[in-house]
């Protein structure tokens, strides 16, 4: 955790442990910034606090940024959760843009008595006829637990797709246009 610059936790009072979790993210600052020409073997940035008392958590090293198109899956992934949860990197990156919904209609399984909701986004013309990186994200803020589908296929001027609803939390549609890191998203009600 000290080589993310960030901290691990444990403890067998799970109370305990989740008051320090707390207590460490109440407040923070990122501090974000692109470097052109980043040397091969990565940098080192050093960041000091002259206020007394005050622990500063940061990366230990940092290396330049595959681009987009060339993460894996998993990164991919994270990046999306990125985009919609309003985080730095996604948007230094890219661009990202909040869409609304076309349609969003209830349907339920007649097997298995699951409800899903059918949603249709529009895609913005400069993402038309590409192939594109499709996601679903399902996240609970109060648990922590997050699913996220990827699918990439070219794509008209509409999406659709079958999600499956959940009683608790929250669920995302996300596009990404792989070679401008051009994101669109939409939250499902």
């Amino acid at each position: 955790a000290g080589e993310s610059g960030g901290r691990h936790f444990a403890g067998s009072d799970i109370e305990t442990v989740v008051k320090e979790i707390k207590r460490n993210t109440a407040a923070y600052y990122e501090l974000v910034f692109s470097v052109k020409g980043v040397p091969e073997d990565g940098m080192r940035v050093d960041v000091q606090c002259e206020r007394p008392g005050v622990t500063i958590n940061t990366l230990n090293h940092s290396e330049q940024e595959k681009p987009y198109k060339s993460m894996e899956t998993l990164k991919k992934k994270l990046f999306a959760l990125d985009v919609v949860n309003g985080g730095s990197w996604s948007r230094i990156a890219g661009k990202v843009v909040r869409i609304p919904l076309a349609a969003n209609q209830s349907t339920k399984d007649k097997e298995s008595g699951r409800e899903y909701s059918r949603v249709s986004v529009m895609v913005p013309k400069l993402m038309q006829t590409k192939a594109l990186d499709i996601f679903s994200l399902w996240v609970d803020r109060e648990t922590g637990q997050v699913e996220i589908n990827l699918v990439n296929r070219v794509v008209g001027d509409n999406v659709s797709l079958q999600i499956l609803r959940r009683k608790k939390g929250n669920v995302y549609v996300a596009m990404v246009e792989p070679e401008r890191v051009y994101c669109v998203y939409s939250i499902i009600k």
